[in-house]
């Protein structure tokens, strides 16, 4: 099982903060709505993600029954889901969400008989309305991530259907042959199924915040003029007389083009390069 993760939500946020440099620079009210929706939805990942990996883990090991989630960990879904679209409204107006480049709708992907057609129609009219659409899209994508790292309980993770049709899932792909679907047990093969599936997760979630902090790059340098973002490496200024250039890592060959050890063309091994693409 190997799908390939795009998330619809993602996308927009990503396609917003670009779309929305001009407006960041020009009314604060509009950095401050983005900035809440990376971090609430950041927020919602996070936990979606704990406690299917929390809960799934304790099935496994016969701890309790499921399937997942658990009424418990359901709750605490719901209570991130309403403080997640609480805080969205709080901070952000139709007007900013429209300013940020984000639909009017929740049609972020074709219409599927599945959750990718219960999340399309979902109304926005408000920023709370907007929260939900964005936790839709994510969940569906998360619930897919789940499904594909605990692979022995896809199907009760997405409700028995592994493609379009599924009411949780996005498309998981690849199933075919389904993997066994059973607890696992407090063994072996349950310790390399648990290993495996924290790293994902850990993967995923350094993996979208490096996206973020590049999104807070350029939209700080839209706003600023310097790319810089809070809490993240400093990009100092490129002076091209000054010594510290030597930092900097040039892609353009120098002129005459030596090709012994130690030259542009050996350090960037050229010569592979040339031979790999018949050059």
């Amino acid at each position: 099982m190997k799908p390939a993760f795009r998330s619809p939500a993602l996308v927009a946020v990503v396609l917003a903060a670009f779309g929305a440099t001009t407006a960041l620079a020009a009314a604060d009210p509009n950095l401050v709505c983005h900035k809440t929706i990376v971090k609430q939805l950041e927020k919602y990942k996070k936990t979606h993600l704990k406690l299917y990996r929390v809960c799934l883990d304790k099935q496994n090991k016969g701890d309790i029954s499921g399937p997942c989630l658990d009424a418990v960990s359901d709750a605490k879904r719901g209570i991130t889901e309403t403080k997640v679209a609480a805080a969205i409204a709080k901070k952000c107006t139709m007007t900013t969400i429209a300013a940020l480049g984000y639909r009017s709708d929740c049609q972020y992907n074709p219409s599927t008989p599945g959750i990718g057609g219960t999340c399309p129609a979902l109304p926005v009219t408000t920023p709370s309305e907007f929260a939900d659409c964005m936790q839709c899209w994510k969940g569906a994508e998360f619930a897919r991530f789940v499904g594909t790292l605990y692979a022995s309980h896809a199907q009760t993770t997405c409700g028995l259907a592994l493609d379009d049709t599924s009411a949780t899932c996005s498309a998981v792909g690849c199933t075919s042959p389904t993997p066994d679907q059973r607890d696992l047990g407090d063994n072996a093969e349950n310790d390399c199924q648990r290993t495996r599936s924290k790293a994902g997760i850990g993967y995923l979630l350094k993996r979208e915040k490096a996206l973020d902090t590049m999104v807070r790059y350029w939209t700080r340098f839209a706003r600023t003029g310097k790319p810089t973002a809070p809490r993240a490496i400093r990009w100092p200024r490129f002076e091209p007389n000054d010594p510290a250039g030597a930092r900097f890592v040039s892609l353009v060959p120098p002129a005459p083009v030596a090709l012994g050890e130690g030259s542009f063309h050996f350090d960037h091994q050229c010569a592979f390069w040339d031979q790999l693409l018949g050059n």
